[in-house]
């Protein structure tokens, strides 16, 4: 017929829609029955134009009235099923979209079967059942073969309670609990990693002078932020001060005075949604749901503006050279409470930096104590190259940072004056989409060379009030023997 010739015969593959006008009005005066059984011939020539242009022509009867979509798939549907088992290409994937069409109109699936020209077709086996088959390609898509996983790969397991309550057994099980359970069980391994290095003998460094030299196989840095010493978690970090179990510590001013000011008051357990504007006209500071009455900072000033005279007078008299770190140690001399981090700190020698000493109560009273006795100095450079040494002359190092901002950069900087640390814990809850050094993730740390590229750091997206005893329960406390076996002054 010559409307089918016309139709078919081209040089490009698709119609344009002139063609798709008149085609579909001239086959309203033909036997359209007789005008799809001539397409799907076409469809047959091997010719990949013709059969392309022939498809289109399908394609457009498909969205008229003039045949039902009943009538047009009872008699292409064979066709189309073979060239869309055939090799990829234009006809294909047009024939394969023809009967997607077909499937998504009328609301049934194409049994396909693989023919050729020589195998005939057994027209009753492509039926129109609505009700019973699945759609066309569905099954593919939910049941795609899935690739062999490695033998050795851990499978999903929780804690199982009818062995009974055993702690230690439940959280060992953590790591094959999935999500942050996983990585919590992932950082106590890579913190006992830390204590094993930690218990290597260590060789006498030759370019170290003595304050230098690495006292053991693996140097902790412990990093936290002050709202951590004004919650519980200030008891389970003086433990690791007390008994020697971390190397150099750096922390906020506030990690500083909370410390202090909890062995001259007590901080108190309020709630998050207690009003701030009631709170201030009675004089009591919150720290999310912990309390603090502003007279605790009343008798720490009482207690503190003493100190700094003394400092002072040093400073003008024997020519001390004050850095935070040193006033510090000092404050932890005179405190002399047991309660207290940095009590410890100063008893075991363990230096603590805090380049920002002064955002905090501690930089109110240095403020209001330079009006009184001004001349204090406090210098931030001896400090920077003496902790930034302490990463530089260690055999290895471990960084382990609750929170973020300042003490978790202020560590990893140093890390990188020796191309990165070998161990890395973080626990915090920041993200890393909006560019914040606190959320980023130790992969980051990884590219700045602040943690070495075959190390296999862990960070923990949680609170840090209730990971972290957990945390030391499972490392420190329990290897608390061998950790303590060589101490003095504890």
């Amino acid at each position: 017929m010559a409307l089918i010739s016309r139709l078919t015969t081209g040089s490009k593959i698709f119609l344009s829609r002139e063609k798709r006008h008149r085609f579909i009005k001239e086959c309203s005066i033909f036997n359209c029955e007789v005008v799809v059984e001539l397409l799907c011939h076409k469809v047959q020539d091997p010719s990949q134009t013709t059969q392309m242009r022939a498809l289109c022509g399908l394609a457009c009867l498909m969205c008229t009235d003039l045949l039902s979509l009943e009538q047009i798939f009872s008699v292409t549907h064979v066709r189309l099923t073979q060239l869309s088992n055939g090799t990829a290409g234009p006809v294909t994937n047009k024939a394969t979209k023809l009967l997607r069409q077909f499937e998504a109109l009328l609301g049934f699936s194409v049994i396909r079967t693989i023919t050729t020209e020589d195998t005939p077709v057994d027209q009753s086996s492509y039926k129109l059942n609505m009700a019973d088959q699945i759609p066309f390609g569905a099954r593919d898509a939910v049941l795609k073969h899935s690739d062999t996983l490695p033998e050795d790969m851990p499978q999903i397991r929780g804690y199982d309670f009818n062995q009974g309550v055993d702690h230690r057994a439940l959280l060992q099980s953590y790591l094959t609990t999935g999500f942050q359970a996983s990585s919590f069980a992932m950082a106590v391994q890579e913190i006992n990693k830390m204590i094993d290095r930690r218990l290597e003998p260590v060789e006498d460094q030759e370019n170290a002078c003595d304050s230098q030299q690495s006292q053991s196989g693996c140097t902790i840095f412990l990093g936290y932020t002050s709202n951590l010493i004004s919650a519980g978690v200030r008891e389970t970090i003086r433990y690791l001060v007390q008994h020697k179990m971390v190397d150099v510590i750096v922390t906020t001013a506030g990690g500083i005075e909370e410390d202090l000011i909890k062995c001259l008051a007590p901080t108190y357990l309020g709630e998050f949604s207690l009003p701030g504007k009631e709170l201030r006209q009675r004089g009591i500071n919150r720290i999310g749901n912990l309390l603090v009455p502003n007279d605790n900072y009343c008798k720490f000033e009482d207690w503190l503006m003493p100190i700094l005279d003394q400092m002072v007078l040093e400073q003008k008299t024997e020519g001390t050279c004050w850095t935070p770190s040193k006033m510090i140690h000092r404050l932890g001399k005179e405190i002399n409470n047991p309660d207290s981090v940095y009590y410890w700190a100063y008893k075991n020698d363990i230096p603590v930096f805090s380049p920002a000493l002064t955002d905090g109560s501690l930089g109110d009273m240095i403020y209001f104590h330079s009006y009184k006795n001004p001349g204090l100095v406090l210098d931030i450079v001896e400090d920077i190259r003496r902790m930034n040494c302490k990463a530089v002359f260690a055999k290895s190092t471990g960084m382990i940072i609750l929170g973020g901002g300042l003490v978790k950069h202020h560590i990893a900087n140093a890390n990188l004056m020796r191309n990165g640390a070998d161990f890395a814990v973080f626990v915090n809850t920041g993200q890393e989409f909006d560019g914040s050094d606190s959320g980023a993730r130790p992969d980051e740390a990884v590219s700045w060379g602040k943690i070495r590229m075959d190390a296999k750091p862990v960070k923990i997206y949680a609170d840090a009030t209730i990971v972290f005893p957990l945390l030391v329960a499972e490392t420190f406390a329990h290897q608390a023997s061998k950790l303590t076996a060589d101490k003095k002054g504890v």
